[in-house]
């Protein structure tokens, strides 16, 4: 009577899927590369969303490579020798496809991908990127004006907002850092907010974020504000708690640089 071999049905599904793998890597390697915004954001001002948005980025491109290591685990532990061999394989490409994600985008592919927009105002030392058109609008609070950038449409989802703030005192503002995010939340609809606190090489960064619901839908709030020397700038997102943080909420926060 025959021995049945343990996982003997998975061993040749992992090689599948890391021959899958391998034709990603050679049609990679063969395309105009495109570091992916999430990652040069990491690289360049790290911070949540930009860790949160390189994880989801390296995980979709490598989910072949992925299963096979788990498929390669479970055969191992069903003392299937074949396994150790799986897991190797899957790693390597895992590995190799990973640190081509981090790769400067090629010269070919930097002038294609101009849709973005990058906003910022004379006298601000930050700008931010929105993934699609806005509309510009003067705020006036306390008898300061500052100027603002929204998504266009009531129907943009998530609906992205930024403020530039010049000539003022970040000194003061970062004595009362904590209740000036306290009142943005309150303006924003939020009872109970949470807040951080933080200093990075970008500035004083500082953020607000809560739940609220809106016509039965369960609506997350998160707004992110860096002051810098002498201006700030305070970015805040709406978006379905469903869906939260989306791609182009990670994007949008973590594209905040100086100029």
């Amino acid at each position: 009577m025959k021995t049945k071999t343990p996982g003997r049905f998975l061993v040749p599904v992992g090689w599948v899927l890391i021959a899958i793998s391998g034709i990603i890597l050679v049609g990679t390697l063969q395309q105009p590369r495109y570091r992916d915004p999430s990652i040069q954001t990491l690289l360049t001002n790290p911070d949540s969303f930009a860790i949160i948005g390189t994880i989801r980025v390296i995980i979709g491109f490598n989910f072949p490579a992925i299963l096979a290591c788990l498929f390669g685990i479970y055969v191992k532990v069903r003392k299937n020798p074949k396994g150790k061999v799986l897991i190797i394989s899957s790693v390597i490409f895992f590995l190799i496809n990973s640190a081509i994600l981090f790769l400067p985008s090629s010269e070919s592919t930097v002038a294609i991908h101009n849709d973005p927009i990058d906003a910022t105002i004379p006298g601000c030392e930050f700008k931010v990127t929105f993934p699609r058109p806005v509309k510009k609008k003067v705020v006036s609070a306390g008898g300061i004006e500052s100027i603002a950038y929204e998504s266009e449409g009531s129907a943009s989802t998530p609906y992205l907002r930024a403020e530039f703030m010049q000539s003022l005192d970040t000194k003061t503002m970062t004595n009362n850092f904590r209740e000036i995010l306290e009142n943005h939340a309150r303006l924003s609809g939020l009872s109970i907010p949470e807040i951080t606190e933080s200093e990075y090489l970008l500035g004083n960064v500082g953020t607000y974020s809560g739940v609220k619901t809106v016509e039965d839908l369960t609506i997350k709030v998160y707004g992110k504000m860096v002051l810098g020397k002498s201006s700030a700038i305070n970015c805040m997102i709406v978006e379905q708690l469903e869906v939260f943080p989306s791609k182009d909420t990670v994007n949008f926060l973590g594209s905040i640089s100086r100029k």
